[in-house]
């Protein structure tokens, strides 16, 4: 469910008022579920307020100089591993956090999941080596060599996720190229 803004509430109410505006309609022009406005008309019916009502549950474990700190480290690390930031965060704070918790956490910081895009890296130098390399060999008894492909290998085997904030450009997943091994 997404939580509305106050200025949202007021228009979706505004609008309800009005003759022939279902709360479908409504809630498609805001991005929401039907329910969401219904509950918001209802509460306005009722108490004939919008008043932001206190969070039911446990309040939050951390501070606001934690939650920065906690911001700042998952910018720098984007692909932190859940254990990295559990770990980060009992050494720096002293305090055990399970990994659905680190999930609510970032996405409470305004990080969601990406994956990141494989760059292979190549360098002019490399380039020119490999031309350089087949040239010399390319009467060679191919039986004799093994190829590696380790872009391959690695674009196969990479699982990294990279959480950034919306709007932010996902970092690359760089790799390194070609290699060959004579055997």
């Amino acid at each position: 469910m997404r939580n509305l803004t106050h200025e949202e509430c007021l228009f979706a109410v505004k609008e309800a008022q009005k003759p022939n505006k279902t709360f479908s309609t409504i809630a498609r022009q805001l991005h929401c579920d039907r329910r969401t406005i219904s509950r918001i008309v209802a509460r306005f019916n009722e108490t004939g307020l919008l008043a932001e009502q206190e969070k039911l549950g446990r309040p939050t474990s951390r501070s606001e100089g934690q939650q920065r700190s906690l911001d700042k480290y998952i910018s720098k690390n984007p692909t932190a591993t859940s254990n990295q930031l559990s770990n980060y965060i009992f050494n720096k704070f002293g305090i055990r956090v399970s990994e659905r918790t680190l999930q609510r956490y970032r996405r409470a910081l305004g990080f969601y999941p990406r994956k990141p895009q494989t760059k292979v890296i190549s360098t002019q130098a490399q380039v020119e080596k490999r031309h350089l390399f087949a040239v010399e060999h390319q009467n060679s008894d191919l039986k004799k060599w093994i190829f590696i492909d380790e872009t391959q290998v690695q674009l196969r085997n990479t699982d990294k996720i990279v959480w950034v904030k919306r709007g932010e450009p996902t970092p690359p997943h760089e790799i390194s190229s070609l290699r060959s091994y004579v055997n």
